[in-house]
């Protein structure tokens, strides 16, 4: 059930108490409402006592929303809890138009503007201001409530699933980096870059030869990271525009290019 939180009249924190309690004081004219959200009660007079529990804020983030509650250290039990839905994707689309119209401005035909992207430096510890927002979000939550309960901690969930070892549990180490497409992105990459020479070459007699030999020779060379492609006179001009094409060689400049 969610409490009420309650402050003292002089402001200083107390213990939740139940709605039904919350209404008989509000009927009673011994306390008044000081905050909508969250529903705080002050009172108008001392209180008889004053023994408060400690309690705890527990967090739960994520990119959209960030899960809040205050949790009695005592008995464990869920005092006061809520959801705090983030501003990140309006943060974002808010900057996003701002460059918009000040790249129109910058192209306009109006006077010379001189750059000044070298004063645009970023202080040490810079977040993106989407991500700046929900940690602002979240930090000033924490301080209201502690403003309005007896908080003594704070604790924040801060997961990080490794597949890896869910899957292998005795992975350590380098074999991180030995996962299950090691030795075989150069390889495949090889094949898919130089299928289209075999294609090229597949209209000659004895096509089927030459293919199975073209990926022996790919895959006996990838081990070695010493490959290069066997070229005929008769196929020398479309393999050369093909490696030209896909960055494999340098192009020539043309005459009188710089």
């Amino acid at each position: 059930m969610q409490r009420v939180l309650v402050v003292s009249r002089e402001g200083a924190p107390l213990s939740p108490c139940r709605p039904a309690r919350a209404r008989w004081l509000l009927t009673q004219h011994k306390a008044a409402v000081l905050r909508r959200y969250p529903f705080t009660l002050i009172l108008r007079q001392p209180p008889s006592g004053t023994v408060t529990p400690p309690l705890r804020v527990k967090l739960d983030p994520g990119s959209q929303t960030t899960g809040l509650a205050v949790v009695n250290e005592a008995t464990g039990e869920v005092v006061w809890a809520a959801e705090v839905a983030h501003r990140g994707q309006q943060v974002k689309d808010a900057l996003a138009a701002r460059r918009a119209i000040r790249r129109g401005r910058r192209q306009r035909h109006t006077r010379y503007r001189p750059p000044r992207f070298d004063n645009r430096t970023r202080p040490k510890g810079w977040l993106p201001p989407s991500l700046l927002s929900r940690v602002q979000n979240v930090v000033t939550w924490v301080e209201r409530l502690r403003r309005y309960a007896p908080i003594t901690a704070v604790s924040f969930e801060l997961v990080r699933f490794d597949t890896q070892l869910i899957e292998h549990p005795d992975t350590t180490g380098m074999e991180y980096q030995q996962g299950t497409l090691a030795g075989r992105e150069v390889r495949e990459y090889l094949l898919l870059k130089w299928g289209i020479a075999v294609r090229i070459v597949s209209r000659r007699p004895h096509a089927g030869k030459w293919i199975t030999s073209c990926r022996a020779v790919v895959a006996a060379r990838t081990a070695s990271r010493t490959w290069r492609w066997p070229v005929t006179p008769a196929t020398r001009p479309r393999a050369t525009a093909q490696r030209r094409s896909s960055g494999i060689l340098p192009c020539k400049p043309r005459p009188g290019v710089r």
